[in-house]
């Protein structure tokens, strides 16, 4: 499947303003995400320190799915997305994008219904996100980084994955669980 925009999918570079003291960085502000649909209040802010080589997801809740609105602070990542909302054009594609800190563009939006994942393969990271909804434990699914149906092709031949995301189940099969609901 070849690389491409999944709708409402939305990349920002924050703006930062540097002097002698330091740094001032607006991570989120109506100015900037005007065009966030949806999303009402931010329930979550997490942060994520991620080492380099490391590998996490591909993740999504159902039936609570999050919108979140990812930030890179420090270092760069590699981040995907997969959309599995039913009634999008862009049901069943994959894109990714590289975030940096320092780079062009250090934020991303995901929506509801999309599975997510990101890896360190150049830096480690420091990755902070609003979510919509509350962590479900009970609602988590997974989806195997290394489908071949996807064949997303990730930037690491051998990544450090937790216990979880080696068990991620296909995309057939997701998309299976996802109807059951």
């Amino acid at each position: 499947m070849p690389r491409c925009p999944i709708a409402d999918v939305e990349t920002y570079k924050t703006p930062e303003f540097d002097d002698e003291r330091g740094c001032f960085q607006s991570i989120l502000a109506d100015r900037i995400h005007s065009d966030i649909p949806d999303v009402t209040h931010w329930r979550e802010v997490n942060l994520s320190r991620t080492k380099k080589g490391v590998l996490r997801g591909l993740h999504m809740q159902s039936p609570h799915t999050q919108a979140k609105l990812l930030t890179v602070l420090e270092g760069s990542i590699w981040d995907v997305i997969v959309d599995l909302r039913e009634e999008s054009s862009t049901y069943g594609f994959w894109c990714y994008y590289m975030l940096s800190a320092d780079g062009p563009r250090n934020q991303i939006f995901i929506p509801s219904g999309c599975a997510h994942g990101f890896c360190t393969p150049d830096t480690s990271a420091t990755v902070m996100y609003l979510t919509d909804q509350p962590w479900a434990p009970d609602s988590e699914m997974t989806l195997s980084w290394n489908d071949p149906e996807m064949g997303i092709p990730w930037p690491i031949d051998s990544p450090i994955l937790s216990a979880k995301d080696t068990e991620g189940i296909s995309l057939e099969e997701l998309k299976a669980k996802l109807l059951e609901k």
